[in-house]
């Protein structure tokens, strides 16, 4: 086989080779994010529903359409048939209604603002959505740094196991120590299983956000996030900035001004409008004339109107007692998270600069004790318990913050 046709074959080889497998996304929380916004039907439908009232926001305001006429006057009709004999004249007409008084200005005004409200309450998707998936990427997190403490303590407890049976083969010790440190690698066994059900449990959240199968993949996270920006705040902060960017709070406001809209345009029903005719007369094939109208559609159905000026102020005055309820709302749960938030902060600092080193100190000397002949097995036991409690505990508060952190960023309106 001469030279080309080997490197050709070789190139085929390559091309038609087994495809390198995917990697799980899952690592980080951006890339997480990022790839809920691409997926997620909640908020393709939340943009498509924007797109809509954008269209009809573009429609508003708009003529209606013209209506055309074709008259006949002077029939003849035909003897013994319904259908005339002869036409007199024929009169082509076209008639537009324009309404007047700033009323196509209101309409574009309304639907303007009914097309920001829909678009706030994407956002509103978008923020519940990143919310989410923080809060389902530090479960995750948290189940995944949980099994790796309970392998770290089933490492202590080897060596808890080894440490016995050298002072069994001493006689320093009996067979005891030997089975109640197994007994408790069983009890972390079980708890080992707990924890793998927590990740799968949380693997399913995230997936279920993403739009992909419950089972699919998803790799080991890295760590918890950098905390945002706003966890630094204080709270009248933080609720100024909620007052300026909530999306629920933004979309009752264009809805108020939608309803404002509505208002003037049922105070403005009463004054009438005005339709604008022509004609064409064609009589026996020859134009012979043409004609204007002018007409004025009169606002005489009283009840009517006056009803749908009570159902727009009601309205109108629904919307504003609905922005006080948001914000009410809003301002309850931002300080709830706010507290919560600094609660686990404190919490954060007395567990890692206090009572984890003081944990690990306690088991290093047991252990050093133990080994040396000196210590009690029993106070070596409880020693580690409190080490990976100490742990899981530090895990426990830094999950809580991002919870917590996630809650400010949905109420705020300042998701990633």
């Amino acid at each position: 086989m001469n030279p080309r046709g080997c490197w050709a074959l070789l190139a085929i080889a390559l091309l038609c080779g087994p495809a390198r497998a995917e990697t799980p996304p899952g690592t980080a929380l951006a890339e997480l994010l990022s790839l809920g916004r691409q997926v997620s039907p909640e908020l393709a439908v939340a943009r498509l529903e924007a797109d809509a009232a954008a269209a009809r926001a573009a429609a508003a305001g708009a003529l209606d359409d013209p209506l055309v006429k074709l008259e006949l006057q002077d029939l003849d009709r035909r003897r013994g048939s319904l259908l005339p004999g002869k036409v007199g004249a024929v009169f082509y007409r076209v008639e537009q209604d324009f309404p007047l008084w700033g009323k196509r200005d209101l309409l574009r005004a309304v639907g303007a603002a009914e097309a920001d409200s829909a678009r706030e309450r994407g956002r509103m998707v978008a923020n519940e959505l990143a919310a989410r998936l923080r809060l389902g990427f530090a479960q995750h997190v948290l189940a995944a740094e949980s099994l790796r403490v309970n392998a770290t303590l089933d490492e202590l407890l080897r060596t808890v196991a080894a440490a016995a049976q050298i002072r069994a083969a001493q006689m320093l010790g009996g067979q005891t120590d030997i089975l109640v440190a197994e007994i408790e690698r069983t009890r972390l066994a079980v708890e080992r299983s707990g924890l793998e059900r927590d990740r799968a449990s949380a693997i399913a959240r995230l997936n279920a956000l993403l739009d992909r199968p419950a089972g699919a993949a998803l790799a080991t996270p890295r760590a918890f996030p950098p905390l945002p920006a706003l966890a630094g705040l204080s709270l009248d902060a933080l609720v100024a900035r909620m007052e300026a960017a909530n999306p629920e709070l933004a979309a009752e406001r264009a809805m108020r001004s939608a309803a404002d809209g509505e208002r003037k345009l049922a105070d403005r029903a009463w004054y009438p409008d005005v339709t604008i005719g022509a004609s064409v007369v064609d009589r026996g094939g020859t134009v012979t004339g043409y004609e204007a109208m002018v007409g004025v559609r009169l606002p005489l159905q009283w009840g009517v109107r006056e009803a749908r000026q009570r159902e727009a102020g009601a309205k109108y005055r629904a919307s504003d007692e609905r922005i006080r309820g948001v914000i009410a709302k809003a301002r309850g749960e931002l300080a709830q998270a706010w507290e919560g938030l600094q609660a686990a902060v404190r919490n954060e600092q007395l567990l890692a600069r206090r009572l984890l080193p003081q944990s690990e100190a306690a088991w290093q000397s047991g252990l050093a004790a133990y080994q040396a002949g000196r210590g009690e097995f029993a106070m070596l036991l409880e020693a580690a318990r409190r080490l990976q409690q100490a742990r899981l505990d530090l895990l426990g508060v830094r999950a809580e913050q991002q919870a917590m952190a996630a809650e400010i960023e949905r109420i705020v309106g300042e998701a990633p």
